[in-house]
């Protein structure tokens, strides 16, 4: 794995996970079920912290954990990472607190987050594939860096 493929793989399953449901919510005024895709949730999720919801902030932490990938930052893509999943992690405090929606004639309608779908499994690989990647090739770069030291004092 290279630097380039991994910040390109992250980019494919991100673009994925835009393009398929990414969580199925209960609306209580209509009382339906409702898949919310992901790329409206990528353009509309900036307003969560309304609603104390905060995992749509993992987005910008992915974008700059990326870019330190892409420049051989290992450490600082590894630590960006992590704390991107673990801010999309808290996508899971929906389930505590329900979004409140206006319109539809109810100030009382929420929604309520019934499960993740497809979309959400992939913004999450996404999203872990930076620490995993990080962690890899840093790895991988430190025993070439070894290799090489030990090669030349021989």
């Amino acid at each position: 794995m290279t630097r380039r493929r991994a910040v390109v793989a992250s980019g494919v399953l991100f673009a994925v996970a835009c393009a398929l449901p990414a969580v199925v919510s209960y609306n209580t005024g209509s009382r339906e079920l409702e898949p919310m895709w992901g790329h409206s949730m990528l353009i509309n999720g900036w307003v969560g912290p309304i609603a104390y919801l905060w995992g749509w902030f993992a987005n910008p932490l992915l974008l700059l954990s990326l870019w330190m990938l892409a420049k051989g930052r290992y450490m600082g893509a590894f630590r960006g990472g992590a704390v991107a999943v673990f801010v999309a992690l808290t996508t899971f405090t929906w389930y505590a607190n329900p979004v409140p929606v206006t319109g539809g004639g109810s100030r009382s309608r929420r929604l309520e987050l019934s499960h993740p779908t497809f979309g959400f499994f992939f913004w999450m690989g996404s999203i872990a594939l930076v620490p995993i990647s990080a962690s890899l090739l840093s790895r991988r770069d430190a025993e070439a860096k070894a290799a090489t030291t030990a090669s030349k004092a021989s």
